[in-house]
């Protein structure tokens, strides 16, 4: 692979569109359009994309496996642990438990509760659309799971 192809794969592993990549490769804007699909239709170009894909895949799966209940069991050990330090100073206890609550949403504000759950709705839509029509499977994979970590914030 030649340093413009791997310069091409690298805007396109940034969320690039492929005219964007290819400009950013070295590419004219005129003809960028053309090379960006050409340079797509390249087995090596394809086989470096999706290997670099299934890392990005992999590496959510593994964030994904980290689950609340990790998070939590993690919060209330410290939250003990700094109780039974006996120290006067609570402020790591209270952080910990403060964010438990925030968790349960014991504090948590009906206005975020509902931009939450707006924005569930739209990446629902988002990920339907892409569904409808994208038609590469690799593709179509990688862009749902990369939606998937963004409704995990």
């Amino acid at each position: 692979m030649n340093k413009r192809q791997k310069l091409f794969c690298l805007s396109m592993l940034a969320d690039k569109t492929q005219t964007q990549a290819a400009i950013d490769a070295g590419y004219s804007k005129s003809c960028a359009d053309k090379q960006g699909s050409r340079l797509m239709k390249n087995a090596e170009i394809k086989a470096y994309l999706t290997k670099h894909n299934l890392r990005v895949a992999k590496k959510a799966v593994e964030i994904a496996a980290f689950d609340a209940a990790d998070i939590l069991g993690g919060l209330w050990d410290n939250a003990i642990q700094a109780k039974l330090l006996n120290k006067p100073d609570f402020s790591a206890s209270n952080r910990a438990f403060e964010l438990l609550g925030k968790h349960k949403r014991l504090f948590a504000d009906v206005s975020e509760v509902v931009f939450t759950e707006g924005i569930k709705d739209l990446l629902d839509k988002v990920i339907t659309v892409i569904d409808d029509m994208v038609e590469d499977e690799d593709l179509k994979a990688a862009l749902v799971i990369k939606l998937g970590t963004i409704g995990k914030r």
